[in-house]
């Protein structure tokens, strides 16, 4: 696993233990401006086209890792309205 993904894998887990759940909004940004919600589509892509190593699959879907999303707007405004230091 090279040392980015595991990164922003750190940013996924730390979202969820903050907002108890893996819905990141498309455009959430971490506290120091990490673009996680496209870092999560970014993963929904590459899943969906089969470009997805089986590694970070496995390691996604353990901590419960949403492949297909809906937004609901309850979701995206309590994301905005905090941030992940």
């Amino acid at each position: 696993m090279d040392s980015r993904w595991e990164k922003a894998f750190q940013y996924l887990l730390a979202y969820k233990e903050e907002f108890g759940g893996l819905a990141v909004p498309r455009r959430y940004k971490t506290g120091d401006s990490f673009a996680l919600g496209a870092w999560v589509l970014r993963h929904r892509k590459y899943y969906k086209e089969g470009d997805l190593k089986l590694e970070r699959v496995k390691r996604l879907e353990e901590i419960g890792f949403i492949w297909k999303i809906r937004e609901s707007s309850s979701t995206v405004s309590a994301a905005k309205s905090t941030s992940i230091t």
